[in-house]
């Protein structure tokens, strides 16, 4: 049950009055900046966040499979013979259209584990906010 919900003239959800006098963060508001997290964690949950082969090591994979295959495809346009297949797995690893792909990637990865800790802090918030209204509680009833 929601009492005292209050939101200022800025759209900022207030705290309740029950969340005020316990002193406690509002819930509505640590929700709120959680579900906004979640918005820009889940895409990268979901590309770096797997099973045995997560979905960022099969898109490298791809990516360097589909720079061999242009790269293959250029070399035969100019008459060369084919480069074996360890040449061409490191011409693809070395072209630049590659390396730019895994350092996006890398950049990627970097944000996913930001994100993710900024999820868990808030999610740590709210339970300690949990924990917070059962002590205040608790001291209500040794006061009473």
């Amino acid at each position: 049950m929601r009492t005292g919900l209050v939101v200022d003239d800025d759209g900022v959800l207030q705290h309740t009055a029950l969340e005020s006098r316990a002193d406690v963060d509002n819930l509505e508001a640590l929700q709120a900046k959680r579900r906004e997290l979640v918005k820009k964690f889940a895409p990268l949950a979901a590309k770096f966040r797997g099973g045995q082969v997560a979905g960022s090591d099969a898109a490298r994979k791809r990516h360097r499979a589909m720079v061999s295959n242009l790269l293959l495809r250029d070399l035969r346009e100019r008459g060369e013979k084919d480069p074996s297949e360890t040449a061409l797995e490191r011409m693809a690893n070395a072209d630049q259209r590659h390396i730019d792909f895994c350092k996006t990637l890398e950049d990627e990865f970097a944000d996913y584990i930001m994100l993710e800790n900024e999820v868990a802090e808030v999610t740590e918030q709210i339970r300690n906010r949990e924990e917070c209204l059962r002590c205040w509680r608790a001291e209500l009833s040794l006061a009473s």
